[in-house]
């Protein structure tokens, strides 16, 4: 009770020696037991609905995003904030209640005698259930890993495919005549429109003299 009293500060400290000094006043008995200041500072700083609303609390805490241990130590914590005690079988049954339903449907198949029985097999059940997240997910990894492996070699092959497909149409492009009307076409073997050079239907080979006129080679057969 002591050590608890050097410890007060600001309103505190001042509350309680008001309190002794108003007890030495009216003659009243002093405070000589750690119980009795318990109950005293309880009816200063705790409200009646305070312990209400702890109760209203632990029918509702849930293990959710925290540690199995987190979450033990917190609801411990408030039964002992509302002054709650309860017996083994009814703070085992409030903490398996709690619990996030993958660990709680494997424990509920263990065998347990006591709380701390009961919250050691929660804590394997949860390293257990982390394994075999991270194993799972390293391979999820892996299997991405290797479907991009995969999806860059194919299109390194459809690249060259598709280069190769390109220079082929690039040299029957070059090789070709160019496509146009052919009314607008005029062959240089002939000087006649409608057809290229290449497409001539006769084989007399055409000549411009040096005063501008055009003279033709007789062909083989003539």
């Amino acid at each position: 009770m002591k050590l608890a009293a050097a410890e007060f500060s600001d309103y505190a400290l001042t509350w309680w020696n008001k309190y002794q000094r108003d007890i030495i006043r009216y003659e009243e008995p002093m405070v000589e037991s750690w119980t009795e200041m318990k109950r005293i500072m309880r009816k200063r700083y705790i409200p009646a609905s305070d312990n209400r609303d702890l109760q209203l609390k632990l029918q509702r805490m849930t293990q959710g995003n925290k540690s199995v241990e987190e979450y033990f130590k917190e609801m411990e914590v408030t039964m002992i904030r509302a002054g709650m005690n309860e017996e083994n079988k009814a703070i085992m049954a409030r903490f398996l209640n709690g619990l996030n339903y993958d660990i709680r449907d494997v424990v509920e198949l263990q065998e347990y005698v006591d709380m701390e029985d009961l919250l050691h097999k929660a804590n394997q059940v949860e390293q257990q259930l982390k394994r075999k997240e991270i194993m799972r997910r390293s391979s999820n990894n892996n299997n991405n890993s290797n479907w991009k492996d995969k999806v860059m070699k194919d299109k390194g092959v459809s690249s060259i495919s598709t280069t190769s497909s390109s220079g082929k149409s690039s040299n029957r492009y070059n090789n070709s005549p160019p496509k146009g009307k052919t009314s607008d076409v005029k062959c240089f073997k002939c000087f006649e429109r409608g057809h290229y050079a290449a497409e001539c239907p006769t084989k007399k080979k055409m000549y411009m003299l040096s005063n501008g006129q055009i003279d033709s080679e007789p062909s083989s057969e003539e």
